[in-house]
This record gives C-alpha cells, structure tokens and sequence, in this order.
C-alpha cells in the first residue's frame, strides 16, 4: 500500500482498503470467523474452526479474493502477503490465557 498511496494519496489508499474488507469477509464466512482491520493497512483474520491444516488453504483464498475482486480497481498495484499463526489450546490451557501470554 505505501506505493499505492505515494503514487494516489492516503485517501484513495484508505477507498481501496474499503473494498478489502468484505472481500476478506467472503472468504471467512463460517460462523465464528471474523476479519478485522488492525494496523493501518494490515488484516487479521480469526478463524476458530479451521484447522492448522486447513490454514494454507484458507490464506490462499484471501490472497485469490484480492487478486481476483472487480470491486477493487487497483489489485494489480498491491502487494498482498499472508501470513498464519495457528493457535490451538492443548488440555492444559483456555484461549483466555493463551490470549493473555
């Protein structure tokens, strides 16, 4: 997005990243799944019932949905990267405290 918005400015970046959201949101659609924007340009994506497997998969998907979505005129000037941190509380923890740690 630094590109993007030195080349057409913070508010036409910030118009694009408007139609990121839903976008990432049709990907992350099961119940319990939730995509939120975080720091500035960045995503995260919480998916409780996807499995550390299933991960790849599902990040590729959001990578496809940007690459591919009419809705966003410039796709082909991001940068889109993905990246995935499983988390999975054996018996021994809650996701509160792996939250916390």
């Amino acid at each position: 997005m630094r590109a993007y918005n030195e080349k057409y400015g913070q508010v036409a970046g910030n118009g694009i990243l408007k139609h990121v959201a839903p976008e990432l949101g049709g990907v992350a659609h099961r119940g319990g799944d939730m995509v939120t924007r975080t720091l500035g340009t960045r995503f995260a994506a919480i998916l409780p019932d996807t499995s550390k497997e299933g991960t790849p998969a599902v990040a590729s998907c959001f990578r496809a949905s940007i690459e591919t979505a009419n809705s966003i005129r410039a796709a082909d000037e991001l940068v889109v990267r993905v990246g995935i941190a499983p988390l999975h509380p054996d018996s021994a923890s809650t996701w509160d405290e792996r939250a916390r740690s």
